[in-house]
């Protein structure tokens, strides 16, 4: 991941020079050729560590708890997140990705992993830009926003506004 954060290796060089209102595009390519270094085919690391402690802080006694993930990916986090539902009074998972063939991807993987309607029903896969105050699911309020990868994928101008966005209420 160190090429994504540096500007520098095979991912980032594609989006250097390029407007930021044409990212979109070049990550739907990235998808489409299967050129995803980032994606592992399973749940972050970070997170499956964070959910499997006793004392996980993530979530306050609030119920129940919505859930939103930047950057679906595959959909790996959001399934993690499912599988817990019931220890920790999850009612939705919104995992969002710029990339509408990232986003086919999850789908696919939902519809094979996860078998239980219920299960089902708990996750929703998003195409749209986490950075679009506009959008109808930036509308709703979350408990949790979870985000292992869009952070640190983003061009070095864009971090003042992903970041503008996170304190938001």
């Amino acid at each position: 991941m160190p090429g994504i954060m540096t500007n520098s290796g095979p991912v980032a060089g594609r989006f250097q020079g390029v407007n930021a209102s044409d990212h979109a595009a070049l990550w739907d390519q990235l998808w489409r050729e299967k050129h995803t270094p980032w994606s592992r085919g399973l749940a972050s690391p970070a997170l499956v560590e964070l959910l499997s402690r006793p004392d996980c802080a993530l979530f306050s006694d609030v119920k129940p708890r919505r859930v939103l993930i930047p950057g679906a990916g595959e959909g790996h986090d959001a399934f993690e997140f499912v599988e817990l539902w019931e220890k920790y009074g999850i009612v939705e998972v919104v995992s969002l990705d710029i990339s509408q063939t990232a986003i086919d991807a999850a789908k696919q993987i939902q519809r094979r992993e996860l078998h239980e309607p219920s299960q089902q029903a708990q996750v929703t896969f998003v195409l749209g830009d986490f950075f679009d105050e506009s959008a109808e699911w930036g509308k709703t309020r979350f408990d949790v926003i979870y985000d292992y990868t869009v952070s640190l994928a983003l061009a070095c101008l864009l971090h003042a506004s992903f970041s503008v966005l996170w304190i938001q209420e």
